[in-house]
């Protein structure tokens, strides 16, 4: 054993990254020859011989199925070795002496990809989606140094290497484990170590292993962590994605320090670290070595087809943009490591990240908005949204913003408000226009709460890298002036490819219209998958069409010429009224001219004399609807008498339901004459409204209302236009509809919509915890009737059996409106004992799951602790042989019971039910 034991903790940290296999990557990306992807060690076979009696065992790999699910918080400490350089800018693309921004964007990296929110998951083959994990771990930045003070860069340790005498960069493993990590280290049960440095040898990074601690293995050198050597080591230009990391494709994305913090909680390589072999997690297909560049899937290997290598893992050396997911086994490796590593879970109660009290203490929570490394297509802008939050004691009421794009152009922005103690906000920064395609950062601190310096200032800086693409403008012109039946071009300019004019479909930069009216021309643009509108407006003045009367007059008569259709008129007489009168001595012609602004029309007529009259009637109006009337004027004689209706006087009022012809008879000394004039009765619409569904739910979808019968249509209440609107009334509710036909006629109809309530369903069982084959009951209110699944069963309270751990889902019916709640029973096999024998010491501890008590039975005395699920200390007592410890006051939940003696220490999981 001794032997295997040194054979298997000797072997050295190496890059895993074979000549052969490096050549063949820089076909794929010729940066991947120059760099080793990782530095880890292997880890040996005892680590898992450890690991396996942490968890249920089962054939093949991992932990299957099994979920802990527990929430971890990580304080950070980053320890920037620097050739006693100053502090970068936040772009500088070269310097050891990183910049705070890209410390952040580190983190804000980890945290995304630790906790499934990384966007490019959409790129996972469907196949590999379903065993997607969450590792549920939070990483922060320390406030807090090891003696208690503030910092005043929260997480970052700056170390001078020339001020401690190390030899300059760049440095070997060898260097940095023995010099530079024993005389820098934090305690490491208390911060997450990171050292970000100049590496040798073109390395990307390293990182030691969780140390068994508790199960004999104490002292073991790399890969392990010890109290001098125990974290991470990053290449200072593959750290983040901003600042030195973007000079640094194709690991620019932060992606190294999340695969080698996945070494950190426990994690090996996909492929095990041999040819086709065992990480010991059974949702990783096996895979024939490391893979690099980016893939195209499916690779197969190891016969492992037809899906092949899970190449897009982050515990594989593909390119960071490449790097894509954890899986749910190796979410239970790591959860399982966690609390049960003398280095691991003592982190998970360290109060570093926790900032003391202070007066007045503003700082950024996060940025919203542009998200992280969002891309914004199409816009050349952004719209900025931070969070706030009020760290301190005293009420803040001011503050002040600035913020600038990639660090040039800084603006500033006064806060007021009323931010109570321990209160956030989201503030609306004002948009941010001009954007270029590309990658940018927005930058913005927050100052001067209540108008004095902030007594913290490791929170008032953040910064947020996007990327704009497509990001254009278009512009449309020719607003113009014509005359009806005239043309008129319009142009559109901007960064578009390809335009389309409507209405007409006309497509081009420009465009020869002819609107008979006055119209609003809209250009689509579009540039790449991006779509922009702009219009223009071409008025068109009517060309008049001018209506003048003919007339006869008798010998030495006068006779009225009468024009219509135009704003403004001339004659050929030069007379400019609408009506003029001429006392023509034989036949004449007359020209009248109808003037719209530049748009002119004309219209020639004829005085006859003879002996007939030349009588006009004229109708205001000549055209109405059904139920409306008209006055008819006639001119040219003395009297007059009008058929139908026989009658009498130069004007009449007339009401006809049908269009009807009016002939006037007139006299005026011996000349008599007569004219007719057609009044036209247009319909009313038959209207007919409808509801799609008379009777709606809310909150819902609402309902449509339909109308027919007419040409347009405007609902009431909300002035609604169109044959078909969706409405979502809030209470019952009438709506009225008018129709109205080409014509301008119009009628009204009604139409009413019943709105019911959606019951709120809440439940409850009175057994959340069941063992295996005891029945248990969920129950509902708020509903009439209620169906719950699996199972189909119907009630509001109902039995249940489940064998595992099983979600109930009830739908609960009112009126027809449902609501839909779940509810989980967890099923555990109530094994009932738990024990652990060597041949030094015994341990029973039982029964488990337990209820108002737990007994223990050791060989020697012993001091137990009882821990819950994220580490707190609930019970420590002291038991020698035979003993029990009263746990009536503990809620029903997962704890962790930690046995100490004199030489052995033991960590069992228990559960109250």
């Amino acid at each position: 054993i001794i032997a295997s034991l040194i054979t298997c903790t000797n072997f050295s940290v190496f890059s895993q990254v074979s000549t052969t296999f490096q050549q063949s990557a820089a076909s794929i990306n010729p940066a991947a020859s120059s760099y080793k992807r990782c530095g880890t060690g292997v880890l040996p076979q005892q680590f898992e011989t450890w690991l396996q009696t942490l968890q249920p065992v089962g054939g093949g790999k991992g932990g299957g199925d099994n979920s802990i699910e527990t929430i971890f918080t990580i304080p950070v400490i980053v320890h920037i070795v620097h050739n006693n350089e100053a502090v970068n800018t936040p772009t500088a693309l070269s310097g050891g002496n990183l910049n705070a921004a890209q410390v952040i964007d580190q983190i804000n990296i980890l945290n995304r990809d630790y906790n499934k929110k990384n966007p490019d998951t959409t790129s996972i083959p469907g196949v590999f989606k379903p065993v997607l994990g969450n590792m549920r771990i939070n990483f922060c930045l320390a406030v807090v140094n090891p003696t208690g003070g503030i910092m005043p860069e929260p997480g970052i340790d700056r170390v001078n290497r020339v001020a401690k005498g190390w030899t300059a960069s760049p440095y070997t493993q060898t260097y940095i484990d023995a010099t530079i990590k024993p005389n820098s280290i934090w305690d490491p049960t208390r911060y997450f170590n990171i050292w970000v440095l100049d590496l040798g040898s073109s390395l990307l990074g390293y990182a030691t292993f969780p140390n068994p601690g508790t199960t004999g293995l104490q002292g073991l050198s790399a890969p392990y962590g010890s109290p001098t050597t125990d974290g991470v080591v990053i290449l200072n230009k593959s750290f983040g994605s901003v600042g030195t990391a973007v000079s640094n494709p194709p690991y620019d994305k932060g992606r190294t320090v999340v695969h080698e913090t996945g070494h950190w909680v426990g994690l090996r390589h996909t492929w095990g670290d041999a040819t086709c072999g065992d990480d010991y997690c059974n949702d990783t297909p096996t895979s024939n070595t490391s893979n690099f560049g980016c893939p195209a899937f499916p690779h197969v290997t190891c016969s492992n087809g037809p899906n092949g290598d899970m190449f897009m893992d982050y515990m594989d050396y593909v390119d960071d943009n490449c790097m894509e997911m954890f899986t749910k086994d190796q979410v239970y490796r790591a959860q399982l490591i966690m609390p049960n590593s003398i280095l691991r879970y003592t982190l998970l109660t360290s109060t570093v990240c926790n900032l003391p009290s202070s007066t007045n203490d503003i700082g950024l929570s996060n940025i919203i908005a542009p998200t992280y490394s969002s891309v914004l297509n199409c816009n050349s802008y952004i719209n900025p949204i931070v969070a706030i939050t009020n760290f301190g004691t005293n009420v803040i009421t001011s503050a002040t913003f600035t913020y600038n794009l990639d660090g040039v152009a800084t603006q500033t922005l006064a806060w007021a408000g009323n931010l109570a103690p321990g209160a956030s906000n989201t503030v609306n920064i004002p948009q941010m226009n001009g954007v270029s395609n590309g990658t940018h950062a927005f930058n913005i601190s927050i100052l001067n709460p209540n108008s004095t310096a902030d007594s913290f200032m490791g929170n008032n800086y953040s910064n947020q890298p996007f990327a704009i693409t497509n990001g254009y403008t278009i512009a449309a012109s020719g607003a113009t002036t014509i005359c009806s039946g005239s043309q008129a071009t319009v142009t559109a300019s901007g960064g578009a490819t390809s335009y389309t004019w409507n209405p007409s479909a006309i497509t081009g930069t420009s465009a020869v219209v002819n609107p008979a009216s006055t119209t609003i021309y809209s250009v689509s643009g579009t540039y790449s998958n991006c779509v922009k509108i702009a219009t223009v407006l071409v008025t068109v003045n009517l060309t008049p069409t001018l209506t003048a009367n003919s007339t006869t007059i008798c010998v030495g008569g006068t006779a009225t010429l009468i024009a219509s259709g135009a704003p403004t008129y001339s004659w050929s007489t030069t007379q400019t009224t609408s009506s003029i009168m001429v006392t023509p001595a034989s036949n004449t012609t007359y020209t009248a001219y109808g003037i719209n602004g530049t748009c002119v029309s004309s219209k020639t007529l004829m005085v006859t004399i003879g002996s007939s009259l030349g009588i006009v009637p004229i109708a205001n109006p000549t055209a109405y609807c059904n139920g409306g009337s008209t006055t008819i004027t006639a001119s040219g004689a003395s009297t007059y008498t009008w058929m139908p209706g026989n009658l009498n006087g130069s004007s009449i009022s007339v009401n006809p339901s049908s269009s009807t012809t009016y002939t006037v008879s007139g006299t005026a000394a011996t000349c008599t004459g007569s004219n007719s004039i057609l009044i036209t009765v247009n319909p009313n619409p038959t209207i007919t409204a409808t509801a799609t569904n008379p009777t709606v739910c809310i909150p819902g979808p609402g309902t449509t209302l339909n109308g027919t019968g007419a040409s347009t249509y405007t609902w009431q209440p909300g002035n609604l236009v169109g044959s078909a609107v969706v409405v979502t009334p809030a209470s019952n509710i009438t709506y009225t509809v008018v129709g109205s036909t080409a014509a301008g006629c119009t009628n009204t109809q009604n139409v009413s919509v019943i709105v019911n309530p959606k019951p709120t369903v809440n439940v409850a069982t009175s057994t959340p915890t069941l063992c295996n084959g005891e029945i248990g009951t969920v129950f509902a209110v708020g509903a009439t009737t209620y169906v719950w699944n699996p199972g189909n069963l119907s009630g509001s309270t109902v039995s249940v059996t489940p064998s595992s751990t099983t979600t109930y889902t009830v739908t609960g019916t009112t009126n027809g409106c449902s609501d839909i709640q779940t509810i989980t029973i967890v099923v555990s096999p109530c094994t009932g004992l738990s024990s652990y024998a060597a041949s030094n010491f015994q341990l029973s501890v039982y029964p488990n799951p337990f209820k108002d008590e737990l007994n223990f039975k050791v060989s020697e005395e012993v001091r137990v602790s009882i821990y819950n699920a994220i580490g707190q200390l609930m019970k420590s007592e002291t038991i020698s042989r035979l003993g029990s410890i009263s746990t009536s006051d503990l809620p029903n939940a997962v704890y962790f019971v930690q046995v100490k003696g004199a030489n052995q220490t033991r960590v069992l999981k228990v559960i109250k039910n």
